[in-house]
């Protein structure tokens, strides 16, 4: 270990060497004296330094990429935009869920507010007519034909917006199946070649397998049976079934045949797919060969997971469409209701109020009641369908998980990529952990909680404190030498972990046990024997040999517990 151990606490703590010389031909000794101080115990080992955290990140969903806000090397913080996806459809159904909660909001208080027009009038029953109430009644019955008239205007807009969110969902559907459709083409005309250049025979099983596989794609993709060996010069002149549907859609606009072409487009990217599957990989194939089979399948890939979103999109809207309008229905159906009321109310308060009315108004205020009851429930419903719709989009955006550095990008702005597709690496910056291996002879002697000293060789004269803060119950074998692995986590207490770097190698002394004012020896002038300790002094100018006890070692020096004092030499080396 490069950095010091002991703090001596007396004068007289350091280790002085001294020679001596007799007459004559007396030999030369060198001494050491009984050191005074602080001694540590400690278990020495070599370690490496790593990041605690390293990930790779991805998106769950699927798209273009439309942003990539960092690059390899970029340090970002917790929360931080590393790379965003096209979300456009789900950003317009977030929009749509907000206002779905606005109107639930205002349904709700247009509930609560016709409540208090039925308790209010439930009062005047009670207590009896007057011109005063009368002009009430008029007033409520004016309001709730003015909310009936807002609401059927209300009513048909959410009817037209309904439309024309539904068609920007189609028309971006009918964008993907055409671009799809071509991708399917040109991929089933790149087959057709391999198909020729390498299995033309037709009497091989790999050739039978692909000629069968092409005929099923071909008649999914283009409306043609047994064209398993049809050329390109005929395939470009087809296109019947998928491919016909898909091309009169800009002309039709009919939405029940974009959702036949959605699920009809995929049945052949399947199939397609599947017959690039059946193409033998073992070196039948020349090396480009094998590189466009690989990147076809790819394509292919990508196309299915577009398209799957495109549908689940166009399934969303349906569905959202429904709700909206189902709120609003909903909501002038009550408007209505309101009308009538306000008018049997206005009648009742110019008719006055017999036993029979005022127990048919405290019913009507149990229902409006009710009314308030589920108009809360329906806000809150649409709160979670908001929530759904927000957690999907983020789903879009990938941001960095914990403060870190990018060590490497795979992502770029256009690029299409799949769900669970590796985008991003980033690994976490002055969070930084020690691994070391500990022999099975010195693992009783360690504990978690234990202060590590350590020195990296790349820092020769610094010193760094951590905490051990795990040990491995498992063992594993080096050499046939048992270890037990161990964890250590640094200090910043001098502000410097900062310089430190993934994959140092450091020294690791831990300190497991202290003692003060203690005396102490090198461990080189102390000698065993049958379980017992000994020294070399000089005495009279002879040289003896006795025995002292020892307690803790630091690796270096070893306690001297008794027999000798502080200040006493002890003999390290005789020279004749």
């Amino acid at each position: 270990m490069k950095s010091k151990i002991f703090s001596f606490l007396l004068l007289l703590s350091g280790i002085f060497v001294f020679s001596a010389c007799t007459n004559g031909d007396e030999s030369k000794y060198t001494f050491v004296e009984v050191a005074f101080g602080n001694l540590d115990q400690v278990v020495s080992a070599t370690g490496f330094l790593q990041p605690q955290e390293r990930v790779n990140l991805s998106l769950e969903a699927g798209g273009k990429i439309v942003e990539v806000a960092v690059e390899v090397g970029d340090t970002v913080k917790k929360g931080d935009l590393l790379v965003a996806l096209n979300a456009r459809d789900v950003s317009a159904q977030l929009a749509q869920a907000s206002a779905g909660i606005s109107s639930a909001q205002a349904q709700l208080q247009q509930a609560q507010a016709s409540l208090n027009m039925q308790e209010a009038l439930l009062a005047d029953l009670k207590d009896g007519n007057s011109t005063e109430n009368i002009a009430v009644a008029e007033t409520a019955l004016a309001n709730a034909e003015k909310s009936l008239n807002d609401l059927e205007l209300e009513l048909s807009n959410t009817e037209s917006l309904n439309d024309n969110s539904l068609a920007v969902v189609y028309d971006g559907a009918i964008s993907s199946l055409e671009k799809s459709l071509t991708i399917a083409r040109e991929s089933l005309y790149t087959f057709t070649d391999i198909q020729y250049d390498y299995f033309s025979s037709g009497s091989t099983i790999e050739a039978i397998a692909v000629t069968d596989a092409k005929t099923v794609a071909v008649n999914s993709l283009l409306g043609v049976n047994n064209a398993g060996r049809w050329v390109n010069q005929f395939l470009h002149t087809y296109c019947e079934g998928t491919c016909a549907l898909i091309n009169s859609l800009r002309v039709s606009k009919n939405y029940d045949d974009v959702d036949l072409a959605l699920e009809k487009m995929l049945i052949a990217l399947r199939d397609l797919k599947n017959a690039y599957l059946l193409v033998p990989m073992d070196g039948t194939l020349n090396s480009v060969d094998q590189a466009t089979v690989t990147a076809e399948k790819t394509t292919l890939d990508l196309e299915i997971t577009t398209l799957s979103a495109k549908q689940q999109a166009v399934a969303l809207q349906k569905t959202s469409n429904a709700n909206a309008l189902n709120s609003v229905q909903s909501r002038y159906n009550s408007a209505g209701n309101a009308v009538q009321s306000a008018i049997a109310n206005l009648n009742l308060a110019k008719a006055g109020a017999s036993e029979g009315q005022i127990l048919a108004q405290e019913a009507a205020v149990e229902q409006a009641r009710a009314v308030v009851n589920m108009q809360e429930a329906m806000l809150e419903q649409a709160r979670a369908s908001y929530n759904i719709v927000a957690v999907n989009l983020e789903k879009y955006q990938l941001n960095a998980v914990f403060d870190g550095i990018v060590t490497e990008r795979f992502a770029k702005v256009g690029e299409s990529v799949a769900p669970q597709q590796t985008l991003l690496t980033l690994m976490s910056t002055n969070q930084f952990e020690l691994q070391a291996s500990i022999r099975e002879t010195d693992i009783d002697k360690i504990k978690v909680a234990n202060t590590v000293k350590v020195s990296f060789d790349a820092l020769p004269n610094e010193e760094f404190v951590g905490d051990l803060i795990f040990i491995d119950p498992a063992e594993s074998i080096q050499q046939g030498v048992i270890y037990y692995d161990v964890k250590v986590i640094l200090k910043d207490e001098n502000n410097n972990i900062d310089r430190l770097k993934s994959g140092m190698t450091a020294d690791l002394d831990i300190v497991t046990a202290t003692k003060e004012q203690v005396m102490y020896l090198p461990m080189g002038v102390v000698s065993y024997r049958g379980g017992r300790a000994y020294v070399k002094v000089l005495e009279e100018n002879e040289v003896k040999e006795i025995e002292i006890e020892t307690g803790i070692q630091s690796g270096r020096y070893v306690e001297v517990i008794n027999t000798l004092k502080p200040g006493d030499k002890v003999i390290s080396a005789i020279i004749d």
